[in-house]
């Protein structure tokens, strides 16, 4: 597998994001690849309030379940894995699901695997090119709902973003920029 490079930046606004990155532990799962995990709480939140702390509980989960079980091929543990999450996610209130921006990427060899909840932006930039992953649709879905896998290259790179990122994906100059960026 190539050597996985990761950059972080993270631009805070109301609420709450964090990042998450999981390499696997040993040997034996080491063939699952690594596992990512973007969340965002959309409003305002205090660290006294109850729900605070609901990414690190959904990364907790995230990493026991998708390294769990050594027999399981990556995309059959990643769907045992979000099943887990959704069961997580029902336990939630409305009022704080509503405000989640969640994606969760597997990357093991030159395969990429992602489910999102919320209305993120995800974006694969290839040469001097920026594919859009994610499509814009209303924010009905209660849980991660559709897989998407995919081939990655050597120098390919994955943006994840919040649903403000999509305001930036309409100026040409943030465009160019991206594709401008060294990201080393």
């Amino acid at each position: 597998m190539p050597k996985l490079e990761i950059n972080q930046i993270i631009f805070e606004g109301e609420g709450r994001a964090e990042i998450f990155s999981f390499r696997p532990e040993n040997v034996e799962k080491e063939r699952r690849g690594n596992l990512f995990f973007v969340g965002n709480i959309a409003k305002s939140i205090s660290p006294k309030d109850s729900n605070y702390y609901i990414l690190n509980s959904l990364a907790a989960i995230l990493k026991k379940e998708y390294y769990a079980s050594p027999i399981l091929q990556s995309s059959q543990a990643f769907e045992a894995t979000l099943k887990k999450v959704n069961a997580f996610l029902m336990k939630i209130e409305p009022a704080v699901k509503n405000n989640l921006e969640l994606v969760v990427i597997i990357l093991w060899d030159n395969h990429v695997m992602f489910s999102s909840f919320g209305i993120p932006e995800i974006l694969l930039i290839r040469g001097n090119r920026i594919f859009r992953l994610t499509k814009q649709a209303p924010k009905t879905n209660q849980h991660f709902q559709q897989l998407t896998k995919g081939t990655v290259k050597a120098d390919d790179r994955i943006i994840v973003g919040t649903s403000a990122l999509t305001h930036w994906l309409a100026m040409p100059s943030f465009i160019s920029r991206i594709l401008k960026h060294s990201w080393s």
